[in-house]
Parts: C-alpha cells; structure tokens; sequence
C-alpha cells in the first residue's frame, strides 16, 4: 500500500468515527432536552368541613427535585391561582412562598403539611394541588408593571 492509500483510510475511519460520536451526543443531547410540564393550582384549604377550597393566585411556588432540596426553581401563578412549569423528566417535590420569600405553611390535612411530590414525564403533563392552610393570611406584595 502507498502512503496516499493509508492516509485515505486513516481519514477515512476517523471520520467515521467522528459521525458515530457526534451521533451519540446529539442523541444524548435530544433525550436531555425532553420536557414534561407540571400544571399546578394553589389553593387555600376550607376553613370548615364542607366549604369549598378557593383558589389563591400570585403564590411564588418553588419547585425541586426530590433527590436535591437545594437546586429549587421558581415560578409564579397567575392570577387565577395557575401556573405551567416545564421541567426535566423526574419526581419533584413543590412548596409556597409569600412574595417576599417566606414559605408558606402548607394545608396539614393535604399531604400532611409536606410538600407535595410528583412525577414528570417527558411530553406528559402531571396535575397537582398544592393547598396552604385555611389559616394563613396571604396578600400578595407584587412591584407594579410600571404599565397602568
């Protein structure tokens, strides 16, 4: 074999694999960037057996992986007391936050006053409540839009 036929095939096997490697990491790649999403509610538990829940719009609701406490994203619900969160395939868990940071005591007959934990799927959309206490006296402290 000459010296221009090795190097043919030299190139040759390194571009092959360079193809299988990058095809490996855009597969990765794609399977990372899977989103399922989370359409959650929060709500003010009945202050009596028998009335109903009402809805409680602009909580902050942080939202964590069940395994990682401390990685916590944030969003906030609209204010019919609705938000949808994109997220990565796992089990999170949720918890409220008044606007100024505080956490807001969860409902102790929902869940036990433990945050509430679900599964994500990729291109699926999980429902959760996440009720705070009839007790809890919630007034959302929002800065204006500076638009009227």
């Amino acid at each position: 074999m000459n010296k221009n036929a090795i190097m043919n095939r030299l190139l040759r096997r390194a571009a092959q694999f360079f193809v299988v490697v990058m095809c490996a990491t855009v597969t990765l790649a794609a399977s990372d960037s899977d989103f399922g999403f989370l359409w959650i509610c929060s709500v003010r538990a009945a202050a009596h057996q028998g009335e109903p829940q009402k809805l409680v719009g602009s909580i902050v609701i942080g939202v964590y992986p069940s395994s990682d406490k401390r990685h916590k994203s944030f969003t906030i619900a609209a204010e019919t007391g609705y938000a949808m969160i994109p997220l990565r395939p796992g089990n999170y868990c949720a918890e409220a936050y008044d606007t100024n940071g505080r956490k807001l005591r969860l409902d102790g007959n929902t869940n036990g006053g433990r945050p509430l934990c679900f599964d994500i799927a990729a291109h699926k959309i999980a429902e959760a409540g996440l009720t705070i206490s009839h007790d809890v006296d919630y007034k959302p402290d929002l800065p204006s839009k500076g638009v009227d």
